[in-house]
Formats: structure tokens, C-alpha cells, sequence
């Protein structure tokens, strides 16, 4: 974490950019498979419901009845917007980079309405409940719900390419049809003012927690005791020894963890603190940790620390006679 204003020094409240990414493999199953793969040949396709109508895009099961649908329908290419809102300032995640719409299509041939953007290029006005759209298709057709890359007026110009299918290595099927659909969004971690002096601590090599009107001293802390929902005001320094309270044996790999399993992720109660700080235990054999051992922290190298819990390398036995279970019942 860095500090959000340098010029206030140890006051200052830390933040960090940030970027959370999922990767994520869909497989799509035969009805929506079917659909993804129709958009690839630029066709539209439904599922008949049992009163009549024409589902779009498709289920496998009536809506009102909850009875398998099986009738495709092909629908056409063009609609009606019958809702809709307005993005006037688009982020990096928005599929334009200039204002558009978001609206609710009922297709020519559908009763339900597809969720799509609609492309008026930026010019909100021309957006109006009621009015007629057509697909614009993308460039490049891959068998996914961006082939559709917006709808736009029904007389827009075409575009100045000719969309065509991606070469795939086998032939599509709808009963095996799969996409990669990553996730990534940006933000900005704001630490608080009561987890900013943690952080420095961290960075440091010292546990500094705070105490808040109740009395307990946390650590991780929060900005609020949880007692008295009052601001925690007194920062507190906790020495690096604590007890194992809870912990688990990992033996599963964690991408991107160097440290090898099994290990153990532990809760450990510091002395002096009232709340846990959670860690790895090394320096023991996995099958001979157990609730009441006495831990010391191994803290990273002073140059590889940061305001982050990556300063805590993990803990480690002391040597300690183990705490009486007695003491610790409340953490158990």
C-alpha cells in the first residue's frame, strides 16, 4: 500500500490500486450452446413456451410452467427497444468507449427481450422507448454473446466489413460448446486510518493494533469496535509471540504459493490483542501443531517488507510450554 497524501506523513491513510481477475471457462450446455453457435452463422435462434410465445435467448424450461422447452424458433435480426438507461461516462469494463445504452430488445418473431447495448454513437437523444433496432454484428464471430457486438438504429449504415466466423480446431457442437469469459475489475484499496497504522507497522517489523472503547485491543483492526460500534482511537503495540487458537492442514496447492504442502494456516491470538491474526506455521511438522502451541513471528527480510501482510513470512514454535485451553475458550 502507498500513502494517499505524502505530505501528511504518518497520518496519512494508505490505498492501493487494484485488480481483481477471474479467470473463468463456461460450458454452455446443448440450449444455450445452440444459441452461442447460431450467432456465430449470424442467425437468432428461440425456444418455443408452452402458450405460445418464443423465448429469447432460450431456456431449457418454461418460465411460468417450469416444463422442458424443445421447438426452436428462428427470430429475426431486428426490434423493438421497450426499456432502457443511459451510460454517459463509460469505464475501461464498458464495451464502448463513448456514451451509450443499455436496453431491453424484443426481437421481430420474439415475445421476451434480449439485455444488450444499443449504439446511437454517444447521441442520447436518438435513444427512445419504442423505437427499431438491428443487430450490427461483430467483426469477428467466435460463438459468444459479444457477437452481437451492439444493436443499432435500423438505418444506420452498415459497417465496412463482412463478419466472419474464428477458425475453431474442431467442428462446433451445442452439447460441448465452452468459452473462456475472464473476469478483471479495477479499484482502489483505501486502507482506513485505523488499518493504516497496522500496515506500517507491518513494514516496520512491529504488530501495532488498536484498542477502541471497549477496551479489547484488535489486530487486524477494523475502524470500529465491534462492541460499541465507536471509532478505535488508541494504537498498541503487541510483542511478535501469540498461541495457536484454530488452524487447518492444507494440503491442497495454492496457485502462486511457493510454500509447499501440506502446511498449516493458523489462527493465532498475540498476546495482548483480543482478535486473531491469521498465518502460516512452519519450523513443525503439520500432524504436531495443535490448539495452545506457543508461536513466534518470522518476519521477512527488513528490505522485502512492505505496508502489507507479505512482511509476515510466518510463524513459528517457540518452545513454550503450551498455553492451558482453559484460558483460550473463548477463541476455540
Amino acid at each position: 500500500m502507498t500513502d494517499d497524501a505524502s505530505d501528511e506523513g504518518a497520518d496519512a491513510m494508505l490505498s492501493e490500486p487494484w485488480t481483481f481477475h477471474f479467470p473463468y471457462t463456461r460450458t454452455t450446455g446443448p440450449v444455450v450452446g445452440r444459441f452461442l453457435l447460431g450467432l456465430r452463422e449470424r442467425r437468432i435462434f428461440g425456444l418455443r413456451m408452452e402458450d405460445g410465445g418464443v423465448l429469447v435467448p432460450p431456456h431449457s424450461h418454461d418460465p411460468r410452467t417450469s416444463r422442458e422447452l424443445t421447438e426452436w424458433v428462428e427470430v429475426g435480426t431486428a426490434g423493438e427497444v421497450t426499456s432502457w438507461t443511459w451510460i454517459p461516462e463509460p469505464s475501461p469494463q464498458h464495451p464502448l468507449d463513448r456514451p451509450f445504452g443499455y436496453g431491453l430488445v424484443v426481437l421481430d418473431g420474439a415475445t421476451t427481450g434480449m439485455f444488450h447495448v444499443i449504439d446511437t454513437d454517444g447521441d442520447e437523444a436518438r435513444m427512445k422507448t419504442g423505437m427499431r433496432v438491428k443487430v450490427r454484428w461483430a467483426r469477428r464471430l467466435k460463438g459468444h454473446i459479444t457477437d452481437i457486438a451492439s444493436f443499432v438504429p435500423v438505418d444506420a449504415p452498415e459497417p465496412d466489413y463482412e463478419p466472419e466466423p474464428v477458425e475453431l480446431e474442431e467442428p462446433p457442437t451445442a452439447a460441448r460448446w465452452r468459452y473462456d469469459n475472464p473476469f478483471s475489475t479495477d479499484y482502489t484499496i483505501l486502507a482506513g486510518e485505523a488499518l493504516s497504522h497496522h500496515l506500517r507497522g507491518l513494514a516496520e517489523g512491529r504488530f501495532v493494533g488498536m484498542r477502541g472503547p471497549s477496551g479489547d485491543v484488535l489486530i487486524p483492526p477494523d475502524g470500529a469496535d465491534p462492541f460499541t460500534g465507536e471509532a478505535v482511537t488508541e494504537a498498541v503495540e503487541l510483542p511478535d509471540t501469540g498461541t495457536v487458537v484454530r488452524y487447518c492442514v492444507v494440503n491442497i496447492p495454492v496457485r502462486g504459493q511457493q510454500v509447499e504442502v501440506p502446511f498449516v494456516a493458523a489462527d493465532i491470538l498475540l498476546d495482548g490483542a483480543d482478535s486473531t491474526f491469521m498465518a502460516m506455521i512452519q519450523g513443525i511438522p503439520p500432524r504436531d501443531v495443535r490448539l495452545g502451541l506457543r508461536v513466534r513471528v518470522v518476519w521477512a527480510e527488513e528490505a522485502e517488507r512492505t505496508t502489507g501482510f507479505e512482511s509476515v513470512k510466518w510463524f513459528e514454535p517457540t518452545g513454550e510450554p503450551d498455553r492451558d485451553l482453559g484460558e483460550l475458550e473463548e477463541y476455540l
